[in-house]
């Protein structure tokens, strides 16, 4: 049985026209519905004020957050109302992270912290395009240069607050960093590393909107012949690469880029602690495509995790993946039959976790999903895509394949362990 859901409020101490609504327990889809009631109902009494205190919420799912994207606006639209979460664990801010919520709504550590009740204004998309330069009169293949980028709305003003991490992409080649993140005053400046020659389209995008900047990339003579050796950054271990692109290290999961130059660019740093000397562990499970089970299976891998020293904040990634998921195959692959099979397997190779759901229902791919316009959704009170666009964001690679007699899923999700 999946673990009841627990809400009690009360007025804030020293600001009463403050309603704080305490939680306990999961926020899952067996319980979602209670939790979106209850907000409803605060609504239509009139508690426009609302301070949602997580302090005893170990888990949420997509489902869960889904409800504060619908519900956010609706508050926004009364007089000084605003929804605010304090309290919240750094388990369940990694899941508001990954969509972005944290952008959208304001959380706070502790109650005690809230001094005075300041509500957002309402929900807008005032961004309009990016204002890209660089600075180098020379870009060269495989060679990092300077690169200015501008967030501005459509009167060409800088947005002092844009806090967004727009996907970077180019029309030929391999560019790095793949998004840029860390911008002070809507201003980013830094370093990229592009490959290819001739002219190449760099373009940023940030929800539906794409600014491109042309960029004339020269060659340096005496390109490397591929296949090559190239030596990890992190553990030195020489690594046969066949032709420029991206590789990852199999003694320390450094990921980097290797260009037609044979340079080596670390895109995500290895580990240098020792790996944990393990024979392969994990388990197989079939079960019915059936809602009731979800919850159970949640909580059974999150166990096997924990067990297998991943930490907290890992398995509750992983569930939360899985969970969402399932969810899908239920309704929308297996039309809700619980007499279909799905067939779920966990790997646990060194420090990596392979989740492989096999499925016998119509096809459906969740990595279609991979960005949701977040202020879109709130305006239009809108859950649709919360829970496909999280798992493409926490899972470090998400595969889907249709084959002739069945569909699969393949997640990895690379973790950390204490050394013996």
């Amino acid at each position: 049985m999946s673990q009841a859901l627990e809400m009690s409020c009360q007025r804030n101490r020293l600001l009463p026209k403050v309603t704080v609504l305490r939680v306990r327990g999961v926020i899952d889809s067996d319980t979602a519905a209670v939790f979106e009631k209850e907000l409803e109902t605060l609504l239509e009494e009139e508690h426009y004020r609302l301070l949602v205190d997580l302090t005893k919420v170990n888990y949420i799912s997509s489902a869960g957050v889904g409800i504060f994207v619908g519900l956010l606006q609706k508050f926004r639209e009364q007089p000084e109302g605003d929804m605010k979460i304090c309290n919240a664990s750094s388990k369940i801010m990694k899941v508001f992270e990954a969509i972005g919520l944290d952008h959208l709504m304001e959380f706070i550590k502790a109650e005690s912290d809230l001094k005075a009740w300041k509500a957002e204004t309402q929900i807008t998309e005032d961004f309009d395009h990016f204002h890209i330069t660089c600075v180098a009169d020379k870009k060269f293949s495989g060679e990092e240069f300077n690169l200015r980028v501008e967030a501005r709305d459509a009167d060409q003003n800088l947005i002092d607050d844009y806090k967004e991490k727009p996907r970077i992409s180019v029309s030929d080649g391999l560019v790095f960093p793949r998004e840029l993140s860390g911008f002070a005053h809507g201003i980013w400046e830094g370093r990229i590393v592009m490959t290819g020659t001739g002219q190449v389209e760099l373009g940023l995008s940030h929800e539906k909107k794409q600014s491109v900047l042309k960029i004339n990339l020269q060659a340096r003579p005496g390109q490397a012949e591929f296949p090559v050796k190239v030596n990890c950054r992190t553990c030195r271990n020489e690594v046969k690469v066949k032709a420029p692109d991206i590789y990852r290290c199999e003694e320390c999961d450094e990921t980097f880029l290797v260009d037609a130059w044979a340079h080596v660019f670390t895109i995500k740093p290895g580990s240098t602690a020792k790996r944990r000397k393990t024979r392969y562990k994990g388990m197989e499970l079939k079960i019915n495509a059936d809602f009731k089970y979800i919850g159970v299976i949640r909580r059974t891998i999150s166990g096997l995790c924990e067990q297998e020293g991943m930490d907290e904040e890992t398995t509750n990634t992983v569930a939360l993946a899985i969970e969402e998921i399932l969810h899908n195959l239920v309704e929308h692959g297996n039309d809700f039959d619980p007499w279909q099979i799905f067939r779920i397997r966990l790997d646990f190779q060194k420090k990596q976790l392979k989740i492989q759901i096999r499925d016998y229902g119509d096809p459906f791919d969740v990595t279609q999903q991979k960005d949701i316009s977040l202020k879109s959704s709130a305006l239009k009170g809108s859950k649709r895509g919360v829970g496909n666009f999280l798992v493409n964001q926490m899972m470090d690679s998400v595969k889907y394949e249709s084959l002739k007699n069945y569909n699969q899923l393949t997640m990895l999700k690379y973790y950390d362990v204490s050394e013996d």
